[in-house]
């Protein structure tokens, strides 16, 4: 018996090495989970399409999570460029960043979108990383429409 799963993520690791990050548009279709997809990046030995970073936001009588989810936008995907305002997606407190970045400030360079966790009564135990890590897990899920 083929194991399809082992298969698909082959096949998208392929992809990714071929074209890179472009890759991410066709994932859908290959009918990947948002940990597929990264354990495909894991594979390939690629810098991952998501990234998490902890909150260092201080200020008296305000808490906050954890920290921030980004996900790393491929340059065919129909939000590439826009303003976080613009990308239609639903993420907790809604999207609060689109930037183009340089450099290792998210693990590779490229346009990322993200949320943060600094909203009224956002705290480090209603926000944990592990539900940090889970909603930018859906917020890629979102963008590339995977399963």
């Amino acid at each position: 018996m083929i194991n399809i799963t082992m298969d698909s993520i082959e096949f998208f690791k392929d992809r990714l090495l071929s074209v890179g990050d472009d890759a991410l548009m066709d994932a859908k279709y290959v009918g990947l989970t948002p940990d597929e997809v990264i354990e495909s990046y894991r594979i390939a030995g690629l810098p991952l399409p998501i990234s998490l970073i902890p909150s260092h936001f201080t200020m008296e009588g305000f808490d906050s999570g954890w920290g921030n989810g980004y996900v790393k936008i491929s340059s065919n995907h129909p939000s590439y460029g826009k303003h976080y305002d613009d990308i239609d997606v639903m993420v907790h407190g809604g999207v609060t960043y689109s930037e183009e970045v340089e450099g290792d400030f998210h693990g590779s360079e490229g346009y990322w979108i993200g949320f943060d966790t600094s909203h009224s009564g956002d705290t480090k135990q209603r926000w944990t990383k592990g539900l940090v890590l889970r909603e930018t897990k859906e917020l890629l899920k979102q963008l590339y429409r995977l399963k």
